[in-house]
């Protein structure tokens, strides 16, 4: 076998073969810029939208081809520079590259899927950002010299004049043959006949087979159908409960909102909280902890990881969980923060929460358990009860429950008398001493002194405060009425902690000496209890 040599053809088309490289190449960093732009944004976001196939979206087969294509049009370049002793740095830096970029692109589609399945730490993820940004670059780089190649190369000062003259070129004839088709309606017609009274026959000889093989065939889908939709694939309802992993799980309810546990707000524009309520049992003997990678929310084809910086801000819907250990046997609650867009409440809602990974023909997959979210609405704010001096308040429908506060002997004053307990080396000795404002708030503040009397509810589990005076930093603010007009005002715990009667102590402003109508108010997100005071 005689073979000829290629470089003829290279030099012959040397200019074209490096445009062609640049518009593979230029594919390429395309490709590569796509997958930076979706880093950038997921690192800033934390968020992406969700199509199913999220690896391939970004990374597919073609790209594979590509660089390999690539990689032997550089070779073939490489061999005839190198046969004629001409620089070849640029070509072996390319070939190299491109191996190390097919290595680059596996592993990213690797952690893709990751991402798809249970998410990826933001270590990770930047990272891969910074490694896709380093491979744009230098391809850029590449495409310039490759470019002005194929656009501008001087092939005369390659002296590559020897080598054209000794080229011969083989044309090849092309041989023509005749190719005859024919069709006849006549047997197609006959066989068609014959063909359907053997179906005839071969129906009513094996009736009893084809009846049973029917029968066992629809039982097999049916099964097949439960099986997938109600046991491997189900989606749960909120109060239903399910195992993943060593975890018994419920969720409870979910909300949306865009205020914090005060009422106000604290969204971002065009931005809402989703919050999950669930309870986890730990099935374990020993202490286990949740990875909050693993329980990913989709709303409208987007994943949404969740935030645990707004934890503080939903204290009266739970505890927020960051990675507490639960012990073996112990049940607790929790809640979830998401921060979603606000038109995409009304979307369908799932919690995904990640139960094994295991590889498959077709890569890196997961089972897990789905949760059919349904949230309700806080940012609708409702009075709940109203009550007078020496009545009940009943703080029924908020994390109180049944929790209820009767106020008594209000009184307004510059400073106030009141009974401490002062104790010196475990001596203690009952004196009264004197309560005042400070010098720089006389002119604006005052003093607001009552007996309130609060009884928690005892089937509270969660108690996000720990006396009465918490309770009113937390949620109380003062709202009083000056000549038919209504503002509202702060409150400030001002009881002394040695104080041991039964009289609390606040500042406020001086402005409610001339008030009307006096209410301590308590916003307990969108719910609203007052105390008329005056």
């Amino acid at each position: 076998m005689i073979l000829r040599k290629p470089y003829a053809f290279l030099i012959k088309n040397f200019k074209k073969i490096h445009l062609i490289l640049t518009i593979l190449m230029i594919y390429i960093t395309y490709k590569c810029n796509h997958i930076l732009a979706f880093f950038n944004e997921y690192i800033e976001e934390r968020v992406y939208e969700y199509t199913g196939k999220l690896a391939i979206s970004y990374i597919n087969i073609y790209m594979y081809i590509i660089i390999i294509l690539i990689i032997i049009v550089v070779v073939s370049i490489l061999i005839l520079m190198r046969q004629k002793k001409k620089p070849i740095f640029l070509y072996l830096f390319m070939i190299i590259f491109y191996l190390v970029l097919i290595i680059v692109f596996f592993q990213v589609h690797n952690y893709l899927t990751i991402l798809e399945i249970r998410g990826l730490n933001p270590q990770t993820t930047r990272v891969l950002r910074d490694i896709i940004f380093t491979t744009y670059i230098i391809q850029i780089i590449i495409l310039i010299f490759v470019l002005i190649r194929g656009l501008g190369f001087n092939i005369r000062k390659f002296n590559f004049g020897s080598d054209l003259a000794q080229l011969e070129v083989d044309i090849t004839d092309n041989e023509e043959f005749e190719l005859t088709v024919g069709v006849d309606a006549t047997d197609i017609a006959r066989g068609v006949r014959k063909q359907r009274r053997e179906f005839r026959y071969f129906i009513i000889e094996n009736i009893f087979v084809l009846t049973l093989f029917s029968v066992v065939t629809v039982i097999t889908l049916a099964v097949f159908l439960f099986l997938n939709f109600y046991v491997y694939n189900r989606i749960y309802n909120q109060q239903e409960m399910f195992k993943v992993n060593d975890f018994i799980v419920q969720v409870n309810n979910s909300y949306y909102t865009t205020i914090n546990y005060r009422g106000n707000e604290i969204s971002a524009k065009n931005k809402q909280f989703l919050v999950v309520d669930m309870t986890v049992k730990n099935q374990n003997n020993v202490n286990r902890t949740i990875s909050l990678n693993d329980v990913i929310l989709f709303v409208n084809n987007k994943q949404y990881f969740p935030s645990t910086e707004k934890y503080d801000s939903f204290v009266d819907l739970g505890v927020g969980y960051f990675d507490q250990k639960i012990s073996g046997g112990e049940t607790k609650s929790y809640i979830l923060i998401y921060e979603i867009n606000k038109n995409e409440i009304n979307k369908e809602m799932l919690l995904r929460w990640t139960e094994t990974l295991y590889f498959s023909p077709k890569g890196l997959e997961a089972k897990y358990k789905k949760v059919q979210l349904v949230p309700i609405s806080l940012d609708k704010k409702e009075t709940i009860n109203i009550a007078n001096i020496d009545e009940e308040l009943n703080f029924v429908s908020s994390f109180l429950e049944n929790s209820i506060l009767t106020i008594k002997g209000i009184d307004i004053a510059d400073s106030f008398d009141y009974l401490a307990r002062i104790c010196i080396q475990n001596v203690c000795t009952e004196e009264t001493r004197v309560i005042m404002l400070d010098i720089f708030d006389r002119e604006q503040k005052t003093i607001l002194a009552f007996e309130p009397i609060f009884n928690f509810d005892k089937t509270i589990k969660y108690k996000p405060i720990k006396n009465f005076m918490d309770f009113v930093n937390k949620f109380g603010s003062i709202r009083y009425t000056i000549a038919d007009k209504r503002y509202n005002g702060s409150i400030k715990n001002k009881t002394p902690i040695n104080n041991i009667g039964s009289m609390n102590y606040f500042e406020v402003t001086n402005k409610l000496n001339n008030a009307t109508k006096i209410d301590l108010v308590f916003n307990i997100r969108n719910k609203e209890y007052i105390y008329n005071i005056k």
